[in-house]
């Protein structure tokens, strides 16, 4: 028995009725459809900047109208996670391994830096292991954030614990000239040297500067905080060299000042106004400006003592308006202070964390404590913490 097949001429002519799902059919077919590389570049640009360094750069290989897409993010991460692949990351555990991965890494920092286009960038990091020896590329990068007019700049160098004593970096602060930077307004450093030249300045557009692990002197912290300044946010940490912290009246912009882990400071004079504090180290000696406009402060001492003690004896006379004190401390003794509580009207939160370490002798009556709501009548906030040893 033979088979008959359709004539597939006549068939692809065939017409349907009107209204036929088939025709409706045929219509969606020919609709184009949504494609994300229809999208306008800077909202592309938005995407792709979502997306980590590693990630936003393999998109270049999808079109030649992606090629360079990547190049316009706006923040800059070039850190040992950004760069390194699994493998260098397993490499990096033998002394080869690491001279490669950190040859790797400076290679790496200026393909990246040198093909970015440098438009609308926000902020640059680059995170690694590197010492004084490699200056000239860091130089490099310190030179393209200031042309690319970026607005923050973060350097963390990060301390290397073994082998020979590291040099550390000296960063140019000479090239933060006013007339060459008009555009960063945020700057962290992590382990570097700081030396101020004489004819230096101080920094004229920076809001915020956080200085961790710096080498920097007593006298070179006055002349980069010098007249001026328009810094908002000031952070200062495990600075090893710093004996003295003061702020000079004319950092009259400052809204918030962090002091953290510096081993051998021995006082803090804050002779600007300051509305927040925080503090994190031995108990030293805190000398405020009068009439302070002091209004948050927290506390952290590292050596242990009496809350209440150190609200009634070594809290300045000249903070009227505090309204919110943190205090975190280890207590092991009591403090028959109770007769000698000052007022503080303006008081409004307060968190005391303690820990208390004197089980054995019991010595500590944390009832004590009842004694604050006298202290500061208008408290409407009372935080307390305990921790028994």
């Amino acid at each position: 028995m033979g088979m008959c097949y359709g004539n597939p001429v006549s068939d692809r002519k065939r017409k349907f009725a009107p209204g036929s799902p088939h025709i409706a059919s045929a219509k969606r077919s020919k609709k184009p459809g949504l494609r994300i590389g229809g999208l306008p570049e800077d909202i592309l640009s938005s995407i792709i900047s979502k997306l980590p360094l590693k990630e936003a750069a393999r998109t270049s290989i999808l079109s030649s109208q992606w090629r360079r897409i990547w190049l316009c993010r706006a923040n800059i991460d070039l850190s040992y996670h950004t760069v390194f692949s699994q493998s260098d990351k397993v490499r990096g555990w033998t002394t080869r391994g690491n001279i490669l991965n950190r040859l790797k890494f400076i290679k790496s920092v200026g393909v990246v830096l040198q093909q970015h286009e440098g438009v609308g960038t926000e902020n640059i990091r680059i995170s690694f292991h590197l010492c004084d020896r490699y200056a000239d590329h860091m130089d490099k990068w310190v030179k393209y954030t200031i042309a690319s007019k970026a607005k923050g700049l973060i350097l963390e160098l990060l301390s290397m614990k073994f082998g020979p004593t590291i040099v550390r970096y000296n960063f140019p602060l000479q090239m933060l000239d006013t007339k060459k930077n008009s555009s960063l307004r945020r700057l962290r450093l992590h382990f570097v040297s700081l030396c101020p030249p004489a004819d230096f300045r101080g920094f004229q557009n920076l809001t915020r500067l956080c200085l961790q692990d710096v080498n920097i002197t007593n006298e070179d912290l006055q002349r980069l905080l010098s007249e001026g300044n328009h810094l908002e946010c000031f952070r200062i940490a495990c600075c090893e060299t710093l004996t003295s912290l003061r702020i000079p009246h004319y950092v009259n912009r400052l809204k918030f000042l962090l002091v953290l882990s510096c081993p051998l400071l021995q006082d803090i004079t804050l002779d600007c106004v300051v509305p927040a504090l925080h503090y994190r180290g031995p108990l030293i000696p805190l000398e405020l400006a009068a009439p302070s406009k002091l209004t948050n402060l927290w506390v952290e001492l590292s050596s242990c003592h009496s809350a209440l003690g150190f609200i009634s004896s070594e809290l300045p006379t000249t903070i009227p308006h505090l309204e919110m004190l943190t205090f975190r401390c280890s207590q092991f003794e009591r403090a028959d202070v109770v007769s000698r509580l000052r007022s503080f009207l303006s008081l409004r939160h307060l968190v005391l964390d303690l820990t208390i370490t004197d089980l054995p002798r019991r010595t500590i009556d944390i009832l004590d404590l009842g004694y604050l709501p006298e202290a500061a009548p208008f408290v409407e906030k009372l935080e307390l913490h305990g921790h028994f040893f």
